[in-house]
C-alpha cells in the first residue's frame, strides 16, 4: 500500500493544501476535481520517476521543513481525520474520504475509516495517539521487554549492521518504590478510593475498610498493593469480596483464609499473579533465566502478565552471551531495537510506516544507517511498506532523491506551503552533508554556533578598525588560533598579520620621533 496524496482542508496552519507522497503519481485538487497523472504511463509535468528505486515493495517519502512549517501537523491531520481526503495506490488508485467532502474523480472511493487499519506509527511519547479516534497500531516503548521475549528466536535470525546485541538471558528485579495508580476521590461507608499508598487505607475511618484489610491479613502490603493496582481501585477489589456470600464478619474482621480470597479473586475477569509466584519475584529468585526456557518455567499467559501486569513492579534486563546487558545500551541503540522488534512483531504484510522524527536520540552515524537497516529488515521479512518520516537530519535526507521529499515552508501569514525543493534546486540524494546543512531548511545564518560566531565577529570588527592596541591584538590572536574552519582562519590570519605590521610600524615611527627629540635635546647642550 502506498500513500499517494493527502488533501487538508483546514487544520492548524495548513489551509487548502495538497501533499504528493509518491514520486510516481502527480496529483492536483482544485477544491472540486481531483486529477492524477501516472508518470509510469504517460508524460507528466516532472517525469523524474525511477521505478523500484528503494526496493520492489518499498517506497520512502521524507517531509522536511523549518520548525513551525507544518511537518508534524501533516501527520496529526492525517491520523485524526480532520477535513482530509487521501489517495492510496494498492494495485489500483483509491480515494478515501468522508461523505461530507466532495471530490470529483474517476477513481473508486471508500469511507475514510477504512484507510487506517494498516498503519504503524512512531513518535517519541506517541504524542498524537490520545488525539485520534481510531485504533492505531503504534510502537510502544513499554512493550519492548515483552516483544524481545516473544520474538527471541526471530531476533536470532536477523543480523543488524549497526550493532548486534542478541539477548540470551532475562533478569527480573522487584521494585520496592512502586506507586499505586490514582482513581476518583469518591467515598462512601464501605469504599475509599486509592490515593497514593496503603497507609491511607490503614488509617481510614470506615470500619468496613479496616475489616476488609484485616481479611487480607495473610497478604503482605506489597501483594495487597499489587492486587489493588490490578483491580484499578480498591472499590473493585472490595466489591468482589463484599458481594461474596461466603464472607461474614466475625471478631471484628471478615473471617476467611488466604486461599479462599484467592479463589474469590480468580472468579474475576481481571488477571493477576498468585501470591506464591509474586513472592518468588519479590525475593528475586529468578536471576538470568535463559529466554528460551521461559516457557518451561512460566506458561504463556503468565509471561504476558509479567510484562504487562507487572511492569510497574518489576525491572527487566536482558543479557547477551558475552554478558552485555540491554539496559546499558544507549537511548539511540534502544530506539533502533524498538524499530526492529516492532517490525518483526507487526503482523500486517502491507502497510504504511509513519515515523515522526525517528532520528531523535540517534547518533549521526546511526542516522546514516537507519534507513538502510529498515529497508534490509523489511525485505528479509518480505513485507511491503511505504515509509514516511519527518526529519531535521540531513544524514537521513542524503538517502532520499529530491522527488521523494516534501519540502515545506510558510507564507507571509505563517501558513504551510509546499515549495519546489531546496534553494537553488539542489539535489539531495548522495549530497554532501555540508551542502544540505547549509540550506535554510536546516540552518539559517550559517553552520557555526552562535557563541563562536559572536567571538569571531568581534575579532573581525576589531581587525577592521584603523588602529588596534596591544590588548585587542592579543584577543584577535587567541581567537584566530583556535578557529577550526580553515578558510575563515586563513583570512583572519592575513588580516591580523597586516594589523601587526601596522602596529609595529606605528611603534617604529614613534620610537624614531622619540630619538629625534632626544637628539635635539642633546644638540642644544653642546
Amino acid at each position: 500500500m502506498e500513500l499517494v496524496y493527502l488533501w487538508v482542508e483546514d487544520y492548524k496552519n495548513i489551509h487548502k493544501q495538497g501533499f504528493n507522497f509518491s514520486p510516481r503519481f502527480e496529483c492536483k485538487y482544485d477544491g472540486e476535481t481531483l486529477t492524477i497523472c501516472d508518470k509510469k504511463e504517460k508524460e507528466c509535468k516532472d517525469n523524474n520517476y525511477i521505478e523500484n528505486f528503494f526496493s520492489d515493495n518499498i517506497n520512502v517519502t521524507a517531509i522536511v521543513g523549518k520548525n513551525g512549517s507544518g511537518k508534524s501537523s501533516i501527520f496529526e491531520s492525517l491520523l485524526s481525520k480532520k477535513k482530509v481526503f487521501i489517495v492510496v495506490f494498492d494495485n489500483e488508485l483509491k480515494v478515501y474520504k468522508k461523505s461530507t467532502i466532495s471530490v470529483d474523480s474517476n477513481y473508486s472511493t471508500e469511507p475514510l475509516n477504512n484507510f487506517f487499519k494498516n498503519i504503524l506509527y512512531y513518535s517519541i511519547g506517541n504524542k498524537y495517539i490520545s488525539q485520534v479516534n481510531i485504533q492505531l497500531s503504534y510502537i510502544d516503548i513499554r512493550r519492548t521487554n515483552e516483544l524481545i521475549t516473544k520474538n527471541y528466536f526471530r531476533l536470532h535470525e536477523y543480523e543488524f549492521d549497526i550493532f548486534n546485541f542478541i539477548p540470551e538471558y532475562i533478569h527480573f528485579r522487584f521494585l520496592t518504590d512502586f506507586k499505586l495508580i490514582e482513581s476518583d476521590e469518591s467515598t462512601d461507608d464501605t469504599i475509599l478510593s486509592i490515593k497514593s499508598n496503603l497507609s491511607i487505607l490503614r488509617t481510614a475511618d470506615s470500619g468496613s475498610i479496616k475489616d476488609a484489610l484485616n481479611a487480607l491479613r495473610d497478604f503482605d502490603d506489597a501483594y495487597i498493593n499489587y492486587l489493588l493496582y490490578q483491580f484499578e481501585d480498591i472499590s473493585n477489589l472490595f466489591e468482589q469480596i463484599d458481594l461474596t456470600e461466603s464472607l461474614h464478619p466475625k471478631d471484628g474482621y471478615l473471617n476467611f483464609d488466604v486461599n479462599e480470597i484467592q479463589e474469590i479473586l480468580k472468579e474475576c475477569d481481571i488477571d493477576f499473579i498468585s501470591k506464591e509466584n509474586f513472592n518468588k519475584l519479590k525475593n528475586n529468585e529468578y536471576d538470568k533465566i535463559p529466554i528460551n526456557e521461559l516457557n518451561s518455567i512460566f506458561d504463556e499467559e503468565y509471561i504476558e502478565l509479567l510484562f504487562i501486569k507487572m511492569r510497574d513492579f518489576l525491572e527487566f534486563d536482558f543479557y547477551s552471551i558475552n554478558d552485555a546487558n540491554f539496559n546499558s545500551l544507549s537511548n539511540g541503540e534502544k530506539t533502533l531495537y524498538l524499530f526492529f522488534i516492532n517490525l518483526i512483531e507487526y503482523q500486517e504484510e502491507d502497510f504504511l510506516f509513519i515515523l515522526d522524527e525517528p532520528d531523535n536520540t540517534l547518533h549521526p552515524n546511526w542516522q546514516k544507517k537507519l534507513l538502510d537497516e529498515l529497508i534490509r529488515l523489511l525485505n528479509k521479512l518480505e513485507k511491503k511498506a511505504h515509509i514516511i518520516f519527518t526529519t531535521h537530519s540531513p544524514f537521513l535526507l542524503s538517502d532520499i532523491p529530491k522527488q521523494n521529499i516534501i519540502f515545506l515552508d510558510t507564507d507571509d501569514e505563517g501558513k504551510c506551503k509546499v515549495v519546489d525543493g531546496l534553494n537553488e534546486k539542489k539535489e539531495t540524494f548522495g549530497a554532501n552533508i555540508h551542502t544540505l546543512l547549509s540550506d535554510s531548511f536546516f540552518m539559517e545564518g550559517g553552520l557555526m554556533g552562535e557563541f563562536a560566531k559572536g567571538k569571531i565577529d568581534k575579532a573581525i570588527k576589531l581587525l577592521n578598525q584603523k588602529h588596534l592596541d596591544e590588548k585587542d591584538l592579543k584577543y584577535c590572536e587567541q581567537i584566530i588560533s583556535i578557529i577550526g574552519e580553515p578558510i575563515v582562519k586563513n583570512q583572519l590570519e592575513r588580516m591580523l598579520h597586516n594589523k601587526k605590521v601596522d602596529y609595529l610600524a606605528k611603534d617604529t615611527r614613534e620610537e624614531i620621533e622619540l630619538l629625534k627629540y632626544r637628539i635635539d635635546l642633546l644638540s642644544k647642550r653642546l
